[in-house]
């Protein structure tokens, strides 16, 4: 099974992701749903597998 850390890195909803193997990943919302947008959509890497 994979292990994912999750660090808040901006107040709103922004986090860096780094999995096992050290592959980071930054992750928020677009500011119309209260982010910064200086990430992908938390949906988008489910899209991107499926």
């Amino acid at each position: 099974m994979s292990t994912v850390t999750l660090t808040r890195v901006q107040p709103e909803f922004g986090f860096d992701v780094v999995d096992e193997h050290g592959i980071h990943m930054r992750m928020d919302t677009s500011a119309d749903h209260g982010g910064q947008g200086f990430g992908v959509s938390p949906m988008n890497p489910n899209f991107a597998v499926g």
